[in-house]
């Protein structure tokens, strides 16, 4: 894995509305700790890790709540052994509730002063361990080439703990200054990459429960590879 430097934390200067909005300007992204209750991300984690069990993709030897992937059911989206169990996790109720937590729409207000539109466009992923026949890492790209029209601002938050081991978020800092850099098809989570050499510096960090990353539409970020025995779970 390329070297990365460590998230510039802002939960400092939540309270701050013009230096979160110049930084978010300026780096194109943001990183706040325990910016949703970790109570509500724990209960639609144990809900998912339940039908993740039931649709085969964790160790049976293993206690449901270690979330230890079975790396014989290793699947990814779109292939239809993957969508089977997919289909499950992504009608929970309560899972498409935590985009538009109070939490997150007042934070969201604060920075812009104006009422937020919660974005239609929701993504769940459930990322197997990377393995040497076996790798679905989120490669380099831009949120801009999928949504288009007006800035939009993306929200990353994994369902439990997140070390970058696990897979963790990484931005290039700066990048969205840039403006959308040409693409390729790729074969990681979006299937479209930056086919250009990429401006700004790598940065990633480790997440708790709660912790939120939110970026620009044309931030460039990418996933780092899940190097653990565990299935990650993020949403975005």
């Amino acid at each position: 894995m390329q070297k990365m430097e460590k998230f510039l934390d802002s939960t400092p200067i939540c309270d701050d509305r013009a230096a979160l909005k110049e930084r978010l300007d300026r780096d194109g992204y943001l990183f706040i700790r325990k910016l949703l209750p970790k109570e509500a991300i724990m209960r639609v984690r144990t809900r998912l890790l339940e039908k993740a069990a039931e649709g085969g993709w964790l160790n049976e030897s293993t206690p449901v709540e270690s979330a230890i992937a079975n790396q014989a059911a290793a699947c990814k989206d779109p292939e239809d052994r993957y969508m089977k169990v997919f289909r499950n996790l992504w009608a929970d109720e309560a899972l498409h509730r935590l985009r538009t937590h109070p939490a997150i729409l007042n934070f969201f207000e604060n920075i812009f002063e104006e009422p937020p539109l919660a974005h239609p466009t929701f993504v769940q992923r459930n990322i197997f361990p990377q393995r040497e026949d076996f790798d679905f890492t989120t490669q380099p790209h831009q949120d801009k080439v999928h949504i288009g029209g007006d800035t939009n601002y993306a929200m990353w938050v994994p369902i439990g703990d997140c070390p970058v081991e696990k897979g963790s978020l990484a931005i290039a800092t700066g990048s969205h200054r840039f403006g959308v850099l040409d693409t390729k098809v790729g074969s990681g989570a979006g299937g479209m990459d930056i086919s250009v050499p990429i401006p700004g510096q790598w940065v990633t960090g480790s997440f708790d429960v709660g912790d939120a990353l939110i970026f620009c539409d044309e931030t460039v970020h990418q996933a780092v590879p899940n190097q653990t025995n565990e299935l990650r779970q993020s949403f975005d």
